[in-house]
C-alpha cells in the first residue's frame, strides 16, 4: 500500500507499522477505493505514456 521509507528511517523501534488494504476497501486517508497495482509506465498521470 505504501513505500516503506518511514519504516526504514524512523529511529524509534517498532513505532510505525504498515497495513495492507484489500482491493476494494476504502483508504481512510484518501476516501478512495484500493485498486490493483499498475506500474508508472501504465499510470494515467504519466504524460510520457500518453504520447503516441
Amino acid at each position: 500500500m505504501a513505500c516503506n521509507l518511514c519504516v526504514n528511517v524512523c529511529p524509534v523501534e517498532n513505532c510505525i507499522t504498515m497495513k495492507e488494504l484489500p482491493l476494494g476497501e476504502v483508504d481512510p486517508r484518501t476516501g478512495r477505493k484500493v485498486e490493483p497495482y499498475i506500474n508508472w509506465t501504465e499510470h494515467p498521470n504519466n504524460t510520457a505514456s500518453n504520447c503516441g
